[in-house]
């Protein structure tokens, strides 16, 4: 993928890539299941993204919701200096600057 270069471009590429979004909210439109993903790009690695992780999969087992509720790695999503980010679906929300201490609230 080349660098874009105009909002045209930008908008043209969203339009291009939206259906693979849609595809995973369709996945959990009607469910109660809920994915975290949590960047694994080289910055947010560096500023706790594992440590994060490792938390909330800690929080998820002992609170019993480990069938509801799943995190995992993903790749980069472009924003290293605002990680660790954590997109949650089926919401979409996307929260940047994600410290581990929060998941131990």
């Amino acid at each position: 993928m080349g660098k874009i270069k105009s909002f045209k471009e930008l908008m043209d590429k969203q339009a291009l890539l939206m259906p693979l979004m849609d595809l995973r909210r369709d996945t959990y439109k009607d469910s109660e299941y809920k994915e975290l993903l949590i960047c694994g790009g080289t910055g947010c690695m560096s500023a706790e993204s594992q440590k994060l992780l490792d938390n909330l999969n800690e929080e998820i087992e002992k609170h019993g919701l480990s069938d509801k509720v799943k995190a995992h790695i993903t790749g980069c999503f472009r924003f290293c200096e605002k990680g660790p980010i954590v997109k949650v679906f089926p919401e979409d929300v996307f929260y940047t600057e994600v410290s581990p201490n929060v998941a131990k609230r």
